[in-house]
């Protein structure tokens, strides 16, 4: 009876939290410090460009703008997501819902308008520097505010307005949260109108500004080229960060246009859920560290800013080293304690939970005392031992990760033998390799860098590494260069190959053997896929600081990079396995 006209339901259930429920108390605290994290970052971003007044140009006045519409779209989703999770029952009125996809889908394209507003300033910076005061005036820049923040809404609005229109026969939501093409589909009428309009909406208010962004890049690589080197250095410090702005949505949103576009009920349930609120999460909590560290440059040569820059931007650090320290503490825990999980695989988990905190205690603390200080020091011994420990952190995690990897390979290609291979002593021997084999090969680097006199002592990064003590040396280096190729084989390339080696044959398994026999092998290997290809991309970013001159990138950009492969996997890895691998989801619920 599902043709029966039933447009009277006053609510909507939504279904896409499925076994959420079971862990409610730790995912609405996750979700929480998430919302507060963006909160804080955003308003310190918006307070410090509303009270500054040499910030009151155009690039920091679009800025504002960007962080105004994060915490638009932020306070839309994340309240009803915290309610609904502390909640047994996950509905949401008709009113409610149509208002919360009347602001997930205008802060989507008020978002991207932005961007655009962004690259035409950035255009009309680099390409016509002389006439920028004329041509990007407070008139012209106030129209173009107005711009993107009603060019959306009115178009949405006709849009929604089709949506609202319709008959509904029924009000089953698949998602953790009200969209507009989840409501088209309850409809019991022909919904072409709506398809078609919807296909229209998408490339009014996303694929033409996309179109607009690209074509400003284009003519501003075009003037680069041209241009000098010092022109060429300029552009790519007024343009990078805009850049990694705009990539970090577009690839964000991709995920969801994913979603409607493709079949992905293969998917797991959880990593769909991930990837329909990306677009909502990474450019909120993304875009006020990029500018906000920026800002945060900018005051320490002033003044003014001195003596205030430094605890607001402390208070987000601290929010993300609790939220690292929690979530790797309770993983932790609940593997020691509960005996069931006792396992080759869980073993594993806990080490590299082990191996986050060893990282991240490495960093945070000392970060943090940095930025609440007006002077940024270090002992000599202090640097050597923050050198020690993050070198040999970034060899244990891929030490561990390779580990994994050829546990998994014989769960899936030799499942038989898995107990007789996978015995108690041979973890013991394993994790011991995992462990001793990075601090052997890195000791003798250290004592390389240990025996040299240095003839300076600034280092231009926000902590100590290897190679920046090694270039204030006053003798020659290339023994320490020639060591140092051999360490990054050593420990970075050698445990890659062995990984993509498990994979390949894993896949190869996979391609012979039954549908069912796929889904499984998928379950046990998305969460090491995730984690591997998480580690691989921020430590590439790392070695990238190391081997190619960056000196052109703004200071910011740098050290956001540097930072990545401490902070992004202790941060998700616990994330990852403890929400996505049952057992310790049932584990951590018990707990």
């Amino acid at each position: 009876r599902r043709m029966e006209n039933n447009s009277d339901f006053s609510t909507f259930i939504m279904t896409g939290f499925g076994e959420m429920e079971n862990m409610k108390y730790l995912y609405s605290l996750c979700t929480l410090l998430g919302y507060l994290i963006i909160l804080s970052l955003n308003l310190l971003l918006i307070v410090v460009i509303a009270l500054e007044e040499s910030l009151h140009k155009p690039m920091y006045i679009l800025i504002c703008n960007l962080a105004v519409n994060g915490v638009y779209g932020s306070t839309a989703f994340f309240p009803k997501l915290i309610a609904d999770l502390l909640s047994d029952i996950h509905t949401i009125s008709r009113a409610g819902c149509l208002t919360q996809v009347f602001f997930v889908h205008t802060t989507a394209g008020v978002e991207i308008t932005i961007l655009a507003v962004m690259a035409y300033d950035r255009f009309v910076c680099v390409c016509n520097p002389l006439r920028y005061t004329s041509i990007v005036t407070y008139s012209t820049l106030s129209k173009l505010i107005s711009v993107t923040w009603l060019y959306p809404m009115l178009v949405f609005t006709i849009h929604l307005s089709l949506t609202i229109r319709l008959p509904l026969c029924g009000s089953v939501i698949q998602k953790i949260y009200c969209d507009n093409w989840s409501i088209v589909k309850l409809s019991c009428v022909d919904t072409s109108i709506n398809n078609i309009f919807g296909l229209f909406v998408t490339a009014l208010v996303i694929g033409l500004p996309v179109v607009f962004i690209l074509i400003s890049y284009i003519l501003i690589l075009q003037e680069s080229i041209r241009a000098s080197k010092e022109a060429q250095g300029k552009a790519i410090q007024t343009c990078s960060t805009h850049i990694i702005t705009f990539l970090s949505f577009v690839l964000t949103f991709l995920f969801e246009v994913t979603q409607h576009r493709f079949d992905i009920r293969n998917v797991p349930h959880s990593l769909r859920v991930i990837m329909s609120v990306q677009y909502l999460i990474i450019p909120p909590l993304l875009n006020p560290i990029i500018y906000g560290f920026l800002f945060f440059f900018f005051f320490l040569n002033s003044p003014v800013g001195m003596d205030v820059a430094h605890v607001p931007v402390s208070i987000p650090i601290l929010l993300g080293y609790l939220m690292i320290l929690f979530s790797n503490l309770l993983l932790i825990s609940v593997i020691v304690k509960e005996r069931s999980l006792h396992k080759p695989m869980y073993i594993f988990i806990c080490n590299l939970a082990c191996n986050g905190l060893y990282g991240t205690i490495a960093f945070f603390p000392k970060m943090m005392a940095d930025l609440l200080y007006k002077v940024q020091t270090i002992s000599h011994v202090g640097c050597l031992l923050q050198i020690y420990c993050f070198h040999t952190y970034a060899a244990f995690e891929l030490t561990i990760l390779t580990v994994m990897a050829y546990d998994r390979y014989v769960s899936i290609c030799n499942p038989l033998r898995y107990s007789s291979i996978m015995t108690q002593a041979k973890i013991c021997k394993l994790l011991m390799l995992v462990w001793g084999y990075p601090i052997a090969i890195f000791t003798v680097h250290f004592c390389l860098t240990l025996r040299l006199p240095l003839c300076g002592s600034i280092i231009g990064k926000v902590y100590c590494d290897n190679w920046s003590v090694v270039q204030l040396s006053c003798i020659d280096i290339t023994v320490n260069s020639i060591f140092g190729l051999f360490v990054t084989t050593a420990l970075v390339i050698a445990p890659l190959v062995p990984i993509a080696v498990s994979y390949f044959k894993i896949c190869k398994v996979c391609i012979r053997a039954s549908k069912e026999a796929r889904g499984k092998a998928m379950q046990t290997l998305v969460p090491h896929m995730v984690t591997l290809a998480n580690y691989v991309i921020t430590i590439l970013f790392e070695v990238l600081q190391h081997r190619f001159d960056m000196s052109k990138l703004p200071h910011i950009v740098r050290i956001l990079i540097s930072v990545q492969f401490v902070i992004v996997p202790p941060l998700l890895n616990p994330l990852v396995y403890g929400l996505r691998i049952q057992e310790i989801k049932k584990k951590i619920v018990k707990v």
